[in-house]
């Protein structure tokens, strides 16, 4: 098999800049083609792709698989019934993208922010919810970069917010989490493991605008109890081989 390899990204990122890229995949690329490799960037919703001709494919940037998850868990098929190298596994991404693996973990002893989850149907009210949690967040269950995560943080026009609730649980199959909110929640702090080894973390702050490169992100020192909890998540994760980036 030649030395093709894939990074699955979407559409916008296809026609990657590697001058102004900040992702880090410009220093992937480089060191890929250094050890000899052909480096394809791709969207992995395309419908011209042999997967199956690449040596391995390496996940990056799938930012609008909650937007097409349906394509998105036929696509993880597809390469579970492939011969070639997925990073990560199929099996872990589709576990990674219902946020519903927090139970699994809360079960294994990991603390998780206190969560309802709502299926698809009549929403609940949320003025119960609110006599237990008086500010609470909503976001779907396949759903990332805060799309349409909702704040309620007074009981002001709950009428229409019961409305909104009940539009956003007709729109998500997967359903609804309601979630407690957490004060200092507005910034937040990724851990890096490679190979189940943690490598680095990385703080990232948002911004007023909702694209990804507006947000200030930089390498930051995870305190003790940061770091202590990942690494008990990665011993508590469902597969017997750690995955290759977490």
């Amino acid at each position: 098999m030649p030395n093709l390899v894939a990074i699955a990204t979407y559409c916008s990122d296809t026609a990657l800049d590697l001058e102004t890229d900040n992702s880090g995949d410009c220093f992937l690329i480089e060191e890929l083609r250094k050890r000899g490799y052909v480096v394809k960037i791709l969207s992995w919703d395309a419908d011209d792709i042999d997967w199956e001709g690449f040596k391995v494919i390496i996940i990056r940037r799938i930012w609008d698989y909650d937007l097409k998850f349906e394509a998105f868990k036929e696509w993880l098929c597809r390469l579970e019934r492939s011969s070639v190298t997925v990073l990560n596994p199929a099996c872990m991404l589709r576990w990674n993208a219902n946020k519903r693996y927090l139970v699994e973990l809360s079960c294994k002893g990991i603390p998780i922010i206190d969560t309802i989850y709502v299926e698809p149907g009549k929403a609940p009210l949320l003025t119960n919810i609110m006599q237990r949690w008086p500010r609470i967040v909503l976001k779907p269950v396949v759903g990332l970069d805060g799309h349409q995560v909702v704040k309620i943080l007074y009981q002001h026009d709950m009428e229409t917010r019961q409305k909104d609730f009940q539009y956003m649980l007709d729109r998500n199959c997967e359903g609804v989490m309601v979630q407690r909110y957490m004060p200092g929640c507005q910034s937040e702090m990724s851990l890096v493991f490679f190979g189940g080894q943690f490598h680095h973390a990385i703080g990232l702050a948002p911004s007023s605008g909702h694209e990804r490169s507006q947000k200030s992100f930089c390498r930051c020192t995870p305190d003790v109890i940061a770091l202590e909890l990942a690494s008990e998540v990665m011993r508590v994760l469902p597969w017997d081989e750690a995955p290759a980036y977490v």
